[in-house]
């Protein structure tokens, strides 16, 4: 009798096993077709039949990521980091409420989860240095001048992002100072403006910049975004009463450090035509403000 029981019981065993392996590959299969519904109940009843089982509680977590599910989705894949060293990686990719991203967008279905987390309106404080060409110069003020001379300010930029995609508006009020910048002839002596004392050294500046930027890839599991692309600068000069208005396109190229919803960027414009202005600088410091998903 006691063996007959163990036979029954050592076959019920393997079948169980056999159901488990069967199901799990069924629930894979669901999810490679995109049908997470399914997928979800599958891997659902395996780990209630199996709890120790890393695998099923994975699958489980990227489930219910790729259904919207973000809190259940990073439970359920800190289980299987526990259960199993082979996904430990995990327990430094889920912190903030935040779900997690791969090295490479391309890796650990990074591709479309990246969009999750960093998706939506953007605004930041923008402290700026701009290189105004020479040209410039000599079209607001007088008399001649041989050099560009340097604009610094600060602004604020609006963006959005939309994964893979970044749009950026910004705008700047500048000044530059031209006590120091080289004249090409000197000031004849009998006009008024000879005068170092009286002539007014300060151009003010306004600035409208539109960027279309790309970001290629997002490093270190959704914490730096490098981003390239171009620029539409729209800027206005003003020297005592004479205002002058240019516009430039441009090559940007930029990095933001992103912690949680608040992040740190850094930029570089650089002037195509080099007209109005040779290249801009700029850090930023700000917060998203809303998701698109």
């Amino acid at each position: 009798m006691f063996i007959i029981s163990f036979v029954v019981l050592l076959a019920g065993t393997v079948y169980s096993q056999d159901t488990s392996k069967a199901s799990y590959k069924t629930g894979e299969e669901f999810y490679k077709k995109k049908d997470y519904a399914k997928a979800l109940d599958v891997f659902l009843k395996i780990t209630k039949e199996s709890p120790d089982s890393a695998d099923a509680f994975y699958w489980l977590g990227n489930t219910n990521l790729r259904m919207g599910d973000y809190e259940e989705g990073i439970a359920n894949l800190y289980i299987a980091s526990i259960l199993s060293p082979k996904y430990h990686n995990y327990k430094n990719r889920i912190s903030y409420n935040e779900i997690p991203i791969s090295m490479a967008r391309l890796n650990y279905d990074g591709d479309e989860l990246v969009g999750k987390i960093s998706n939506g309106i953007r605004i930041s404080g923008v402290g700026f240095q701009e290189r105004a060409s020479e040209k410039i110069i000599n079209e607001t003020t007088y008399p001649i001048w041989s050099e560009g001379a340097d604009v610094t300010g600060f602004g604020v930029e609006l963006s959005a992002f939309y994964s893979p995609v970044l749009l950026n508006i910004d705008y700047l009020i500048g000044e530059m100072d031209l006590a120091n910048v080289k004249r090409r002839f000197a000031l004849p002596p009998l006009l008024p403006q000879a005068d170092a004392s009286s002539y007014d050294t300060k151009v003010k500046m306004t600035s409208l910049n539109f960027s279309l930027m790309y970001t290629p890839v997002v490093l270190l599991w959704g914490t730096v975004y490098p981003s390239i692309g171009g620029c539409y600068v729209m800027s206005a000069y003003k020297h005592n009463n004479n205002t002058k208005n240019y516009s430039s396109v441009g090559a940007a190229a930029e990095i933001m450090i992103k912690y949680w919803n608040i992040f740190v960027k850094g930029g570089l414009k650089k002037g195509i035509d080099n007209k109005t202005f040779d290249n801009q600088l700029s850090f930023q410091f700000g917060f998203k403000i809303s998701m698109f998903n």
